[in-house]
């Protein structure tokens, strides 16, 4: 491996810093009233308010689960493995008052919040891995709610109709129509971290495009997981499956598709001989595929609390166009190259 892994750097770098999840003293400060402003996630203007705080969800992937309801709302999709090869998703929503219902909501994994916290949002898990999420979530400073230790209704319950057809670990649903009481209740801050500036990325104000033509990519986690790519020039998207069928969104019927699709390469391995998942989640190489087209690219978090970077494979900040994205951690890639439908 490259570089050890990224759980004793977590212990070193972050955890002596003592750092708990107590919201700062501003928490409760009230957004301004909704206005024309730029979505922290997608780049796009919508009517939202300046410097909205993010939401994360952990979201399950598993075949049993689906199909989940409320990601077709979401502004990234995250993918990453997890145990016994398949995956899970980190659905964030740019601004919290925006948050749908999202079903089913899963337990974490120590990286989820790790990237969450890049971004400045509230996370939100049904669970937690007590062995390296725990102490993770404890120590990274992060505010959060894990519904297996509140029990709170307000923030979670479990679907009736799905208890009928599904375990029952896979009914658990975010009441996201309540994010603005939660966040008073819990004492969350509205809005983000004004550091982070107005946008996650380098959105670029023009369309960006590349030499090498794509319009397939995989990002193939195991032999048994893997998401599918398809360029549709119609709607200069890609549109998403998963496992070789179309990923459609519950309730709103909607296939998931994306502007840009960023795949991140991360080396993995399995913790002191169990079968949990270590990510190294400091940086590699990777690929970002948009308007028909790939490049490959370089990433990196300088910290655990720090924001995700993008950057060209020369080092140079990238510029990436705005809109949804999804951004896959930890999976092979594999592009077609040809340049037909």
């Amino acid at each position: 491996m490259k570089k050890a892994l990224s759980v004793i750097l977590l212990i070193c770098a972050f955890f002596l810093s003592g750092c708990g999840s107590n919201p700062p003293e501003e928490s409760t400060t009230a957004l301004p009233e909704t206005e024309k402003a730029v979505n922290f996630l997608t780049g796009l203007e919508g009517d939202m308010s300046p410097l909205a705080r993010p939401v994360a969800v952990t979201v399950n992937n598993i075949e049993e689960s689906l199909p989940q309801y409320g990601i077709s709302g979401a502004d990234i999709i995250t993918e990453f493995p997890v145990e016994g090869g398949i995956t899970r998703l980190m659905a964030l929503y740019g601004d919290y008052r925006s948050v749908p219902e999202v079903c089913s909501v899963r337990s974490c994994r120590y990286y989820f919040p790790i990237f969450a916290r890049g971004f400045d949002s509230v996370y939100f898990c049904y669970g937690s891995n007590e062995t390296l999420a725990t102490p993770t979530l404890e120590r990274l400073g992060i505010d959060y709610i894990d519904g297996n230790q509140v029990g709170d209704s307000l923030v979670f319950e479990r679907d009736n109709a799905r208890l009928e057809s599904y375990s029952s670990e896979h009914t658990v649903y975010l009441k996201g129509r309540n994010m603005a009481e939660i966040f008073e209740k819990y004492g969350f801050s509205a809005k983000r971290d004004e550091a982070l500036g107005e946008a996650a990325f380098d959105f670029a104000d023009e369309r960006v495009n590349f030499i090498s033509p794509c319009t397939e990519i995989t990002a193939e986690f195991s032999s048994s997981y893997y998401s599918e790519f398809y360029y549709d020039s119609q709607i200069g998207e890609y549109v998403k499956s998963h496992n070789g069928q179309p990923h459609t969104d519950q309730k709103s019927g909607e296939q998931l598709s994306f502007t840009n699709v960023l795949l991140l390469e991360a080396e993995t391995a399995l913790y002191n001989g169990t079968s949990l998942v270590e990510l190294d989640w400091l940086g590699d190489k990777g690929l970002y595929a948009t308007d028909g087209t790939v490049t490959e690219i370089l990433w990196k978090k300088e910290s655990a609390e720090a924001p995700l970077q993008l950057f060209d494979a020369a080092g140079n900040p990238l510029e990436i166009n705005k809109g949804k994205s999804y951004i896959g951690i930890g999976a092979e890639a594999i592009v077609s190259q040809h340049s037909g439908e």
